[in-house]
């Protein structure tokens, strides 16, 4: 792991330190990323927002005292879901993966003190290098035949095409088109 890195559990108490950098590492992947491949930059608004299990399963990571990576986690039945991940966007590529690795080990070690199963992400089509990351660290690609799986249990507004999950409503400036993996945290991320 890189060194001097750290993570804890993203709560709303601890929130208000972490804000201001949060909100600038959004602009600048938004700006890198593009529409189609990471979406608008959330807000504070976005970041406040509840979701269940969120301040008991996002994370953050830190190298001393500068946050250096997020993962924002919601739970749904049994599982987690990563809605969002960002770091600093100027980290080396093998920086970048040991703190989305340290990120998903830290939800996940919460998700299981809990007895959830899966780690679930939507990743949009146009995001290649995420798509390659989860592949590498053995998430699964869902196929059209157990995308239901993850509509159904999640209660997702969208639809099947092929192996790709589309939204019914597409937002302007917003990825519309996604592959959906997930993880199983029993065996993963120990």
């Amino acid at each position: 792991m890189t060194t001097g890195l750290s993570t804890k559990i993203l709560t709303r108490d601890n929130l208000p330190a972490y804000i201001a950098a949060i909100l600038q590492i959004e602009i600048d992947t938004s700006r890198r990323l593009g529409e189609t491949g990471y979406g608008s930059p959330w807000n504070s608004e976005n970041i406040h927002y509840d979701l269940p299990g969120k301040w008991q399963y996002s994370s953050v990571a830190l190298r001393g005292s500068e946050l250096v990576g997020y993962l924002i986690v919601s739970r749904w039945g049994a599982n987690l879901h990563g809605h969002r991940m960002g770091m600093i966007i100027d980290l080396e590529g093998r920086v970048k993966v040991q703190i989305a690795q340290a990120l998903y080990r830290e939800s996940s070690a919460a998700g299981r003190r809990d007895g959830l199963e899966y780690f679930s992400a939507i990743v949009p089509t146009d995001n290649a290098a995420t798509q390659r990351y989860y592949l590498k660290e053995g998430f699964q690609q869902l196929d059209g035949s157990s995308l239901d799986w993850f509509i159904e249990g999640k209660g997702f507004d969208g639809f099947i095409d092929g192996d790709i999950l589309k939204d019914r409503e597409p937002v302007p400036g917003e990825p519309s088109a996604s592959y959906v993996y997930r993880i199983d945290i029993r065996k993963a991320y120990l």
